[in-house]
């Protein structure tokens, strides 16, 4: 099995940290870099064909069970295979490759753990893997002092729970954005294709009024608010005829719900272009045709050239390997920067003969979308591809070549701190800094609240949670870290000092004072009591003002 640089040195770190005592290991790899294989020539490692060690490879989707039989084929015998999901069951091989919906069955668990404990596990997707479905087969069926590997494109997650709850540390990573970069030597073009200026294109939907799950849109009130646009459709099949058609490129088509895939296949169809709608509920024949089985290498519609796009719900987000694809068109509106990562990872698969990709974005007309700005680089000139703007960058030594890979190499946020008020004048601490090891999120814990800050490559996401539970946003895209920690530290002095004027005691709660009682006097007033505070005077004041200027007027 042979392995490029960047998964040996994967499968290296892995051996060393495990070697070094951690358990649970991370590996972030980005999408089209081959984890895959890597996990597997690593499983080789951990427990070799010809041992009694067992492993067990856990997946949340056919497609990724699929890729990793295909992958294990290379390296086992094939009667050391087996497949948990659906109809297959076959809990007595040596390898193991089940979908977490089986295994979330105990009769399942039960007849695995009859065989024997696992001696290596491996999440793929792991940002998952917080699951209680995940949480329950790794106490079930990983042995004791049995080794757990996690591997992602993306280690965050938009609810902003961390991996910590199950992992130990994150051992490799190796980005989106050097993959673009680095050259693969069986073809001396990058790992990954480069990404044109994205385009994006705005619509008549309105989401102003769409809530926030787990930081994306409500994806019912998502699906209602699209279902009243009136363009929306045909200016994303527009888009389609003007940059994908001309170059004979395939595209993917991220829908909301399935009356608005079938909505963009009609406008496709207008438009000349040939679509397929693939939802969750497509039976697996029909899938497979129009997909393709790469498990049996038969290629899809789209490779035979029968279709131009495929749009999908959901389907396409993880776990989908066509390297075909060369442009893809945003309907979901994703909120966060690790979704539009994976939807981006769709379409910048290598594949011979392609040299770019292109994104266009369905922008609704009332809110600002996540860019792919936000893990590349802010300062990236609207005119420029990804690829240039980094080499660039590596080049004048601006970003370090992997920044999502090199936060944890960063100055201590202590020193950020001082940094941000001598620019920003916030004179005192305003609560306690720390930092999440797995999603590299610094977090800002405060009397007024809990300030999460989110990295998507070299800029931050700023939210606030109150005390309450609700969240806010202070920035509409990613900043830089020390605006984002200065957005955090100001907006939490803000509501320190005016907490404080709040609870302050009352300047009004000693006796009337000699001005207020003047007052009274000229305003006759009979109902004034000498054991009252300057506070209740006051108050009768207030009351009885408008009274005689009523009185006055008459």
């Amino acid at each position: 099995m042979k392995l490029y640089p960047h998964q040996t040195a994967m499968v290296d770190a892995a051996l060393a940290a495990y070697a070094d005592g951690i358990h649970r290991a991370v590996a972030v790899m980005a999408t089209g870099g081959g984890k895959t294989i890597a996990g597997v020539n690593l499983a080789t490692h951990l427990a070799p064909p010809s041992s009694s060690q067992r492993v067990l490879w856990l997946v949340h989707q056919k497609e990724l069970a699929y890729q990793a039989l295909q992958a294990f084929r290379l390296a086992y015998p094939i009667t050391h295979i087996g497949l948990v999901q659906g109809e297959y069951h076959e809990p007595t091989a040596q390898v193991v490759v089940g979908l977490v919906q089986s295994l979330a069955q105990p009769h399942r668990r039960h007849d695995l753990k009859r065989y024997g404990a696992f001696d290596f596990l491996v999440i793929d997707e792991c940002h998952h893997a917080p699951a209680r479905r995940y949480r329950e087969v790794m106490q079930d069926l990983l042995s004791p002092t049995g080794l757990a590997l996690g591997l992602t494109a993306t280690p965050g997650r938009a609810d902003g729970v961390s991996l910590a709850t199950i992992f130990e540390e994150i051992v490799y990573c190796k980005g989106m954005l050097d993959l673009m970069v680095e050259i693969n030597p069986d073809t001396g073009q990058p790992f990954l294709a480069d990404l044109r200026p994205p385009i994006t294109i705005m619509t008549d939907t309105k989401v102003k009024h769409v809530a926030l799950t787990r930081g994306e849109f409500h994806q019912a009130q998502l699906a209602a608010a699209v279902h009243q646009s009136l363009n929306r459709w045909e200016r994303g099949a527009i888009a389609y005829q003007q940059f994908g058609a001309p170059e004979r490129r395939k595209a993917l088509v991220f829908a909301v719900d399935r009356s608005d895939a079938y909505h963009f296949h009609e406008a496709l169809h207008r438009e000349g272009a040939r679509s397929a709608v693939v939802l969750g509920s497509t039976p697996r024949e029909e899938r497979l045709k129009i997909m393709g089985d790469p498990l049996h290498n038969v290629p899809g519609m789209l490779e035979r050239d029968q279709l131009d796009a495929l749009i999908g719900v959901g389907v396409f987000m993880e776990g989908v390997d066509l390297p075909i694809v060369s442009m893809g068109i945003d309907g979901r509106m994703p909120q966060s920067p690790w979704t539009l990562q994976q939807m981006v990872g769709r379409v910048v698969r290598a594949y011979p003969g392609k040299r770019d990709a292109v994104w266009v974005s369905l922008a609704p007309s009332d809110h600002s979308l996540v860019t792919i700005d936000a893990f590349v680089g802010s300062d990236r000139p609207l005119t420029t591809s990804v690829r240039t703007y980094l080499t660039e960058k590596v080049k004048t030594a601006h970003v370090e070549h992997d920044p999502l890979g090199e936060l944890a190499k960063e100055e201590t946020v202590y020193t950020l701190q001082a940094t941000t008020r001598e620019a920003f004048t916030v004179p005192r601490p305003v609560g306690t800094w720390r930092r999440d090891a797995f999603s590299r999120t610094l977090l800002l814990e405060t009397t007024v609240g809990i300030y999460t800050l989110k990295p998507f490559g070299t800029a931050y996401d700023v939210t606030r949670i109150s005390p309450g539970g609700r969240t806010e946003r202070l920035v509409q895209t990613p900043v830089a870290r020390h605006l984002a920690v200065a957005y955090a530290e100001v907006d939490a002095d803000t509501r320190l000092r005016r907490e404080a004027r709040r609870n302050a005691p009352s300047t009004l709660a000693g006796p009337v004072t000699a001005e207020t009682l003047a007052l009274t006097k000229k305003m006759r007033l009979r109902n004034v009591r000498p054991e009252m505070t300057e506070e209740q005077v006051r108050k009768i004041i207030a009351r009885v003002k408008p009274k005689l200027k009523k009185t006055a007027a008459h």
